[in-house]
């Protein structure tokens, strides 16, 4: 370790003031190649400090100590604990390609993500699959490449990953304040784009627009459904405002998701769900605006 220090020193004492670009892009690159290798062996070096339960003795576990000696989150030092066993025990190629600098640590926790459903002896023969894998993409290809082989192996955990990305969506959908309309009473009804979630007289003014689910035929109550945006605050930018809001129980905002539905507003002002699916219509068909006969069916251009 005293050659390693010295080196390091040496190597930072040599940077000259006035470097050329092109010197200082190798320099980046090739420091990068040697992180990565020196990256590995530490993590081989902490997979064996891990299994003689050296640090464990004092600190209760490795991840303990790692976390106080190095000042690490609590979640990033078990992480560093759990790939250096997930290297040794079932991702041998990956650790030899990680200690040559060829992929990085991202590579090799992404793979790692394969080992809880395919388990040590399948891992170990999709290891040099994955590590050529690695070699070719980028962390986030890589990720991309797991879930698929994840899918293979147990088709289960589609319906799984489906759900918690859907999640992960109403969400985006339901949950930052700019522009702010208020009511009579000093209300605020229109917190505009930077907030995603309807404020408390937001909510109230579509609680007494729709009264209850929007859904043809559905009649929950309004305490029990949620305030769905008509035009989504994510993926189309669309306002926290009582004009988009819609009140729709928690099946049917499922079901307006899933299924890409579009608000019908009629000239009423009465709000259905479009019962017709198309990817490609409006997020809100408002009646009021144009009247006329089959212009609420004009589809939107595709994005």
């Amino acid at each position: 370790m005293k050659e390693l220090v010295a080196a390091v020193d040496a190597l930072v004492a040599s940077l000259p003031g006035e470097v050329g670009g092109e010197l200082l892009m190798d320099t980046v690159s090739e420091l990068e190649t040697q992180i990565r290798r020196l990256q590995g062996f530490q993590l081989t070096c902490l997979e064996r400090v891990d299994r003689s339960g050296a640090a464990a003795a004092q600190h209760v576990t490795t991840a303990a100590w790692l976390r106080q000696r190095h000042r690490l989150s609590s979640s990033d030092a078990h992480r560093r604990v759990h790939l250096s066993r997930d290297l040794a025990d079932s991702m041998p190629r990956m650790r030899d390609a990680l200690t040559a600098g060829e992929v990085g640590v991202e590579h090799a926790q992404a793979g790692a993500r394969l080992r809880k459903v395919a388990g040590d002896d399948q891992m170990r023969k999709a290891d040099s699959a994955l590590t050529d894998a690695a070699r070719r993409m980028d962390p986030v290809e890589l990720r991309g490449w797991v879930t698929a082989a994840i899918h293979s192996l147990s088709p289960e955990r589609i319906v799984e990953d489906e759900a918690t990305a859907y999640d992960e969506r109403e969400l985006a959908c339901d949950a930052k304040v700019a522009r702010i309309i208020t009511g009579p009473a000093g209300e605020i009804l229109d917190a505009g784009r930077a907030s995603r979630t309807f404020t408390t007289a937001a909510r109230r003014a579509v609680v007494a627009r729709d009264r209850q689910c929007i859904w043809e035929g559905c009649n929950v109550p309004a305490a029990w459904c949620e305030v769905h945006h008509g035009i989504h605050w994510v993926a189309d930018r669309g306002p926290s405002d009582v004009d988009n809001g819609n009140l729709l129980c928690g099946r049917h905002h499922d079901l307006v998701h899933h299924r890409g539905h579009s608000i019908r507003i009629h000239r009423d002002g009465r709000r259905t769900v479009d019962a017709s699916y198309d990817p490609w219509r409006r997020r809100i068909i408002d009646e009021r605006i144009n009247p006329e006969p089959g212009c609420c069916d004009q589809q939107a251009e595709p994005p």
